[in-house]
């Protein structure tokens, strides 16, 4: 995983980034685009319609939430800050518009514009090219170098527009969740962008890499080479772990969902009081009935145990035919998920704190997105990459969180995950109440409830996250 660097803060004494550029020139004011269209600045009076125009752009073949829809009828407000472009007829209706932001208030880095729609009477003239060129127009003789947008998910074509401009979109910005609990995209140009990049180019296309984060991966052969030190199959396993740690969930997934428990003993000892900081050297154990080290790894530990439990073959979570993608998904999800998580927590720098935390919260993104057409992970079968990401999922909104900055999105702001994550928390026997009331997941029977990392932090999405999973 590469991370964008994150962008420098601009001083008032170094704003705006080109003094001279602060006066757009006449041509930019006013532009005859032929067939009795013009592009220009909104009347004030005209303001009204701006907005009726804007809804009926974002209506017409798409959905926006009640709030946004407010939002586009308070133009007067967003004009105190933003100039209105409009493009009229001859007849000077309105059938397009543009907001972007004035020099002298706006003071970020990186440029941008809001807001852009085309009626339904305004189609199929191209206005929607028309107004993102005036627009990064605009951004260049201000001074601007880079351009930063945030869309909705559901408006695929405005992305595929900007794509077509040569905005990438940057996964590991994805953070800001907004009305209705909606995440939204966020997508970048900048002048080292010169190509049209399409939705699934962009979402892989790699970005510059930011100093001082590292990840560490577990390659096929160091699991191969840990399955054939096992010289012989126990025939009782013991294990121990703690539940408040993202690290065990896996192999407790193995262990209950293998459907190969019953073949031999396993016997597991559960912390459920510790709370891991990240530092634990093994915070999974597995040792076999004469107290000999089956495995400490924690990354390996779980396809070790359906190796073991399954007499060899990897079973239904680690088949032969699913090894390779399993393997790909769990370094992933081990390294820029889980151990993320902890270097978070852990990092002694502001910028190695945020770098972790935009690339964990890239990774639930790009998660999301791969579960909005599958049921699990590898497609319609559980495998043992399910088993590593729910430990994540399963500690993170209930307890890990709060240690992150305040307002970070939670995993029931992605609607995809989220899903997953309840589906495989429903699953019989993976969780027990025991451990739910120990996660702080269930109130116990004279109402009193564990909260070992204490209040889930807030969420504008639910009211109590706790009852969310539950529910």
């Amino acid at each position: 995983m590469s991370l964008l660097q994150p962008t420098e803060s601009i001083s008032p004494q170094s704003y705006p980034p080109n003094s001279q550029s602060l006066i757009l020139p006449e041509t930019f004011m006013y532009k005859d685009l032929g067939g009795g269209y013009v592009l220009r600045t909104a009347h004030v009076d005209e303001f009204d319609q701006v907005g009726n125009a804007l809804v009926a752009a974002f209506t017409d073949g798409c959905w926006i939430t009640p709030e946004y829809e407010a939002g586009l009828h308070k133009i007067g407000q967003r004009a105190r800050s933003a100039d209105v472009w409009v493009i009229v007829d001859e007849g000077d209706r309105i059938v397009a518009a543009v907001l972007t932001p004035k020099p002298d208030c706006y003071k970020e880095a990186a440029y941008t514009f809001n807001i852009l729609g085309v009626a339904p009477w305004g189609r199929g003239h191209g206005f929607g090219s028309v107004l993102v060129h005036h627009c990064i127009a605009i951004a260049e003789q201000y001074g601007f170098a880079t351009i930063e947008l945030h869309s909705s998910p559901q408006m695929t074509h405005a992305h595929r527009l900007y794509y077509s401009f040569g905005f990438h979109r940057r996964i590991d910005w994805e953070t800001m969740v907004v009305d209705s609990g909606q995440r939204l995209l966020s997508l970048t140009r900048d002048v080292s962008w010169k190509k049209n990049i399409w939705k699934e180019d962009a979402m892989q296309r790699p970005h510059e890499i930011i100093k001082d984060v590292e990840t560490v991966g577990i390659s096929p052969s160091h699991l191969h080479e840990e399955l054939t030190r096992i010289s012989r199959r126990p025939n009782t396993l013991n294990i121990s772990l703690s539940i408040l740690d993202p690290r065990a969930w896996s192999t407790l997934f193995a262990l209950r969902l293998s459907g190969e428990s019953n073949i031999l003993q396993s016997y597991v000892t559960v912390d459920t009081e510790h709370i891991p900081t990240g530092d634990e050297s093994h915070p999974v154990r597995v040792s076999d009935e004469r107290g000999a080290i089956v495995t400490d790894d924690w990354r390996l530990a779980s396809r070790i145990v359906e190796v073991v439990l399954s007499g060899g073959d990897g079973g239904a979570l680690y088949s032969s035919k699913l090894s390779e993608s399993v393997d790909q998904l769990v370094t992933i999800i081990d390294n820029e998920l889980t151990d993320g998580l902890f270097e978070v927590i852990n990092a002694n720098n502001d910028a190695k704190r945020d770098a972790y935390r935009r690339i964990f919260y890239a990774r639930l993104g790009w998660l999301d997105y791969i579960l909005s057409n599958r049921t699990f992970l590898t497609g319609e079968k559980i495998s043992d990459a399910d088993g590593h990401l729910f430990g994540v999922l399963l500690t993170f909104d209930i307890g890990y969180r709060n240690l992150f900055p305040d307002a970070d999105a939670a995993v029931l702001d992605y609607p995809h995950l989220w899903a997953y994550a309840r589906r495989l928390y429903a699953l019989q026997g993976l969780v027990t109440a025991e451990e739910k009331y120990a996660l702080g997941l269930l109130s116990k029977q004279d109402e009193s409830t564990t909260l070992p990392w204490g209040e889930p932090a807030y969420t504008e999405t639910a009211e109590d996250i706790a009852a969310a999973w539950n529910a």
